[in-house]
């Protein structure tokens, strides 16, 4: 592969990381701030509810079975 270094750096796991992520380029600033504050609150309660159930704050713990009805 070129230009691709030697070691890549480790991708931050964390559910938290990950929603502010989304907000950034998705949300603030093209959404409206009420939709934005939507939004971050779901992803806010989505994050607790993952981590009160599954004790860690890691996206790569959630599963298909814990985002569907």
């Amino acid at each position: 592969m070129v230009g691709l270094p030697e070691r890549l750096e480790v991708a931050d796991d964390s559910l938290t990381t990950w929603s502010e992520c989304y907000l950034d380029p998705a949300v603030r600033g093209v959404r409206s701030a009420e939709v934005t504050g939507k939004l971050a609150r779901h992803l806010g309660r989505f994050r607790a509810w993952i981590i009160d159930g599954l004790e860690r704050d890691q996206l790569s713990a959630v599963t298909v079975r814990e985002v569907t009805v």
